[in-house]
Order: structure tokens, then C-alpha cells, then sequence
């Protein structure tokens, strides 16, 4: 979908466990950024695209996003357009 984006709902952490290189289980807890980066790396592996859990609301065009949302916070662009 190049040329478009749209918010996805994130948990602000997450906690994660999987197996190593070797078959070992390990964990760990991810918070803020990286908890964003890591759902959406899962979102990969599950073949789970942003246009399946996107608030469908803010779909848009990233020239519309570069012009009216650039340096508005997400938790703001939401209370706008409800």
C-alpha cells in the first residue's frame, strides 16, 4: 500500500517469549518504542498487514499526513477526529 499509512493500536508494553537459535525458551519485557516495534515485527510473521488492524478512520494518504498530522501526536489525531 505505498503512498498510504493509517494508526495501528499498539499495547504500550509487551511481553514476549520465544525460543533462541538453540531451542531454549527465553523472555523479555518491551516498553514505548521498542513494545510498538516489536508488535508490529509479530504482526510480520503472522502475515497480518497494518490494513487489517488499522483504525480505519485515519487511513490516508502520507502527503495528507506530511501536510495536516506531521507533528501531531496520534493520541491527538484521534480526539480530532472523533
Amino acid at each position: 500500500m505505498d503512498g498510504f499509512c493509517a494508526l495501528v493500536p499498539h499495547a504500550v508494553k509487551a511481553w514476549v517469549r520465544y525460543l533462541d537459535a538453540s531451542g531454549v525458551e527465553r523472555s523479555f519485557e518491551a516498553g514505548g518504542w521498542h513494545a510498538r516495534i516489536v508488535q508490529h515485527e509479530l504482526d510480520h510473521l503472522q502475515e497480518t498487514l497494518y490494513l487489517d488492524r488499522m483504525l480505519s478512520r485515519t487511513a490516508t494518504t502520507v502527503e495528507n499526513v506530511t501536510k495536516h498530522w506531521k507533528d501531531v501526536a496520534a493520541r491527538e489525531v484521534l480526539r480530532r477526529l472523533r
